[in-house]
C-alpha cells in the first residue's frame, strides 16, 4: 500500500477525534450558550447563563418569543432572565409581558423581568412579548442567569407574605430591631441592639409564609421642653411591640424599645396576636431596649438575646434601679415596668424611663434603664437554627441555641446584632 495513502488514513481519524475532543470541552466548560432550539438549560455544568434568540439573531419587537428554561442537574437553585440591550434607547418606553408557567409585566428599565427559583430536575415553559411606545429601532438578546434565589424584607411597617415558586428547603433569617438612642448614635447613648434567628424549613411549592419586620425605637421628641411634669411620648414604641416611654420634658431623653422581627405560617398581624397560637410561628428575633439620658447620666438600652434578653443594671445617687429580658417563658421585670407580655415590650407607668425591647418575650423597663427581649427557633419544623446577640446569654440545646456576638450594624449580616430597623432574608437552598 501506498505509504502516503496510509498517513492519509492515520492522520485524518487523529484530526477529526481531536476537533471533537475540542468541541466537546467547550461545550462542557463555557458560561455562555447560544440556542436555536428555544432551551436554556441551567446544570451543575452549565449554570451560568444562556442567551436566547431564533437563528442566534436579536429579538425583534411585537413578537413572541418562547423558551423553555431547564434544570438538569442538583444545583437546586434559582434564575434570572433579563434583556440585554444593544441599542441606545430609553428602555423605561420598551414594555414587556411573560406568560405561561409564570406571569410578569413591566418595562425594562427594571434589572430583571423574572426573578424565581428552580429545583432540580425541574423545567419553566415561558412567552415573552416586547412592545415599545418609541419609533426607535430596538435591538437586544434575551438571556438568562444562574442566581442564587434570595427574597429580602425591609422594614414597611405591614405584613409581608412570601410565596414559594417552587418545593424544596428554605433558609430563614431575621433580625430585630434595635431601640431608641437617648442624645445620638454615639454607644453610651445608643439603644439595644437588636437580635439574629437563622434555620432551615422545607415548604411546599405555592405555599405562603408571612414577615412581620420591627421598626427600631425612637428618641421622644419633646426633649427640651420648659414644661415640667411627666409626659407620655404617644406611639412612640418600635413597630410589632416596642415599649413606650415616659419622660419629664425638660430634663430628661429617653428612647422606646425596639420591634421584633418574625415569620409564621399564618398571617395574624403583630407578634402579641399570636399569644394564643404559638404553634404558627417560625422563627423570632428580639428587639434591643431603649436607651436614657437623665440630668447628664446616661444608660445603654438592654440587647436582645437568644434565649433571654440582656440584665442591665445601672446605679444613680440614692437610686438602685435594675430590669430583666423576656426569656422563652416569661417577659422581663423591672421596678415600674407595665404592658410587658408575649410579643410586647415593658413600658413605663408612671414615672419615667425607656421602652423595654420586644420579643418572643419582651424585656422589661425602668426608671433609667431597659432591658431586650428575647427571640425564638423552638418550631419543630425549623432545622440546623441558631440565635446570635450582643454580649449575651448563651445556651447549647437545640431549641434555643444561642451564640454570644461582639458584631453589630445597621446591614443585616449573619450572626450580628442588628442596628436601626430590623430585616429578614429567605434563601431558596434545594430541593
Amino acid at each position: 500500500m501506498n505509504t502516503k495513502n496510509v498517513n492519509k488514513l492515520v492522520i485524518i481519524p487523529l484530526v477529526f477525534i481531536l476537533v471533537l475532543t475540542l468541541s466537546i470541552t467547550y461545550a462542557l466548560f463555557t458560561k455562555e450558550v447560544n440556542t436555536n432550539n428555544r432551551n436554556i438549560t441551567l446544570s451543575s455544568i452549565n449554570k451560568y447563563i444562556g442567551i436566547y434568540g431564533p437563528n442566534k439573531n436579536n429579538i425583534e419587537l411585537n413578537k413572541d418569543y418562547t423558551f423553555t428554561i431547564e434544570n438538569r442537574g442538583s444545583i437546586g437553585s434559582g434564575y434570572e432572565v433579563y434583556i440585554e440591550s444593544e441599542t441606545n434607547i430609553d428602555l423605561s418606553t420598551i414594555t414587556y409581558q411573560v406568560t405561561g408557567d409564570i406571569t410578569a409585566s413591566g418595562n425594562l428599565s427594571n434589572s430583571a423581568i423574572i426573578y424565581s427559583a428552580l429545583s432540580s430536575d425541574d423545567k419553566k415553559t415561558i412567552t415573552l412579548r416586547l412592545t415599545s411606545t418609541s419609533t426607535e429601532s430596538y435591538i437586544g438578546k434575551i438571556k438568562v442567569r444562574y442566581k442564587e434565589y434570595v427574597a429580602n424584607f425591609d422594614y414597611t411597617g405591614a405584613v409581608q407574605t412570601f410565596n414559594t415558586p417552587t418545593g424544596g428547603n428554605y433558609k430563614l433569617e431575621v433580625w430585630g430591631a434595635s431601640g431608641g438612642n437617648s442624645v445620638d448614635s454615639s454607644f453610651d447613648y445608643q439603644g439595644g441592639f437588636g437580635a439574629y434567628a437563622i434555620g432551615t424549613i422545607n415548604l411546599t411549592k405555592a405555599s405562603s409564609i408571612y414577615i412581620l419586620v420591627g421598626g427600631a425605637g425612637k428618641t421622644c421628641s419633646i426633649h427640651g421642653s420648659t414644661t415640667s411634669g411627666t409626659t407620655t411620648c404617644p406611639n412612640d414604641g418600635g413597630y410589632n411591640g416596642g415599649g413606650i416611654t415616659r419622660q419629664y420634658t425638660n430634663i430628661t431623653l429617653y428612647g422606646s424599645g425596639g420591634g421584633a422581627t418574625h415569620i409564621a405560617l399564618t398571617n395574624r398581624g403583630l407578634l402579641k396576636n399570636y399569644n394564643s397560637y404559638r404553634n404558627e410561628i417560625i422563627m423570632v428575633a428580639g428587639g434591643g431596649g431603649g436607651a436614657s439620658y437623665w440630668s447628664g447620666y446616661t444608660a445603654r438600652g438592654g440587647n436582645a438575646g437568644g434565649i433571654s434578653g440582656s440584665i442591665a443594671t445601672y446605679t444613680k445617687k440614692d437610686r438602685n434601679v435594675t430590669c430583666t429580658g423576656g426569656n422563652q417563658t416569661t417577659a422581663g421585670t423591672g421596678s415600674d415596668t407595665t404592658g410587658q407580655g408575649f410579643g410586647v415590650g415593658g413600658s413605663i407607668a408612671q414615672y419615667v424611663g425607656p421602652g423595654g425591647g420586644s420579643g418572643w418575650f419582651g424585656g422589661g423597663t425602668s426608671e433609667v434603664l431597659s432591658c431586650g427581649g428575647s427571640s425564638y427557633i423552638g418550631n419543630a419544623s425549623l432545622l440546623n437554627k441558631h440565635m446570635a446577640c450582643y454580649n449575651c446569654a448563651t445556651s447549647t440545646a437545640i431549641n434555643t441555641k444561642t451564640e454570644s456576638k461582639t458584631c453589630y450594624n445597621a446591614a443585616p449580616l449573619a450572626d450580628c446584632a442588628k442596628v436601626g430597623n430590623g430585616y429578614a432574608r429567605i434563601t431558596y437552598i434545594e430541593e
